[in-house]
Order: C-alpha cells, then sequence, then structure tokens
C-alpha cells in the first residue's frame, strides 16, 4: 500500500497544489507601430474637428442671412419693403464673401446673373425674382404673395447653396 492510499480525502485535498492564474493580460499595445497607429489616428480627429469648426465660423453670416429672411417672412404681411430688404439682404451676404470690387459694383442683369451663377441656377434671371434686381429703386409691393413667396425661397436657397471660388462653401 503506498502512503497516499491511507489518505483520506480532505487530506489529500490538502496536499493539491493552488492553481496558478497567468497574468492579466494588458490592454497597452507593446510595439511602436501602435503608438504611431494612435497618434495618426489623433492627429486626423483633430484636423476634422478644426475643419468642423472652422466650417461653422466661416458660415456665420450665412446662418445670420437665414434668421434675417424669417424675419422678413414673418414681417412680409405688413411690410410694404419686403422686396428691398431681400434684395439688400442678398447684397450684404454676398459682399461678406465675395471680393469688395466684384461684387458692389453689380446691378442690373449684372447682378442677376452674378447671383445665378454663383449658386448653379437661372431662379432671379427668370420670371417674377427679376424685381431683385431693381427692388431697392422701385416702389413698394411690386410683387404678389405668391410671387413674393418665391422670391423668399429662391432668395434663401441662394444663401444655403452659394459657392465661392476661394474655398467658403
Amino acid at each position: 500500500m503506498t502512503e497516499l492510499e491511507s489518505l483520506t480525502l480532505p487530506e489529500l485535498l490538502a496536499r493539491l497544489d493552488d492553481i496558478t492564474t497567468p497574468e492579466p493580460v494588458s490592454y497597452i499595445p507593446q510595439t511602436t507601430a501602435w503608438y504611431l497607429l494612435a497618434a495618426l489616428l489623433l492627429l486626423i480627429l483633430a484636423a476634422t474637428l478644426w475643419r468642423c469648426v472652422a466650417r461653422y465660423r466661416v458660415n456665420h453670416y450665412r446662418r445670420e442671412a437665414l434668421a434675417a429672411l424669417i424675419e422678413i417672412e414673418r414681417q412680409s404681411a405688413t411690410n410694404n419693403h419686403s422686396e428691398a430688404q431681400i434684395a439688400a439682404l442678398l447684397r450684404r451676404a454676398a459682399l461678406s464673401v465675395y471680393p469688395r470690387a466684384s461684387v458692389a459694383s453689380l446691378h442690373g442683369e449684372a447682378w442677376l446673373v452674378f447671383l445665378d451663377k454663383s449658386y448653379g441656377g437661372k431662379d432671379f434671371s427668370d420670371g417674377p425674382r427679376r424685381v431683385i434686381a431693381d427692388a431697392p429703386y422701385l416702389p413698394a409691393h411690386l410683387l404678389s404673395a405668391s410671387d413674393r413667396a418665391g422670391l423668399l425661397r429662391v432668395a434663401r436657397s441662394w444663401v444655403r447653396r452659394h459657392r465661392t471660388g476661394d474655398g467658403h462653401a
């Protein structure tokens, strides 16, 4: 009979060695490539954030112009000069991003062509929206309510969609 055969179960269990657990796996990368990848990802994230903030700042004039258009639309029932206000607002918005020398002197047909060309449409040159070229100089209430609503729609579309050649969206 061997020594182990004479032992009881509790005595046998007492002679067992404890199970050793391995060290936990580290989540920290062990190679330089992972650090370089993390740095690259952080750089890309920072550049994207910078671009978003810059775009937000550059488009500040758009948000102000859209808010002013909403106010003009709200007051258009009682205001006799909404066409002139829309024309002035479009001029101010254009002067915010385009060179003053190329925008300030435009009037009449040249102004309408500029507005159409800068956002890729033909809405200002066609139909009752042509009044935008002469609105500051003509008597109030030239347009019907539906034509004024169309003018507001086109003005809103221009403010949202126009593009400049120097990187402004």
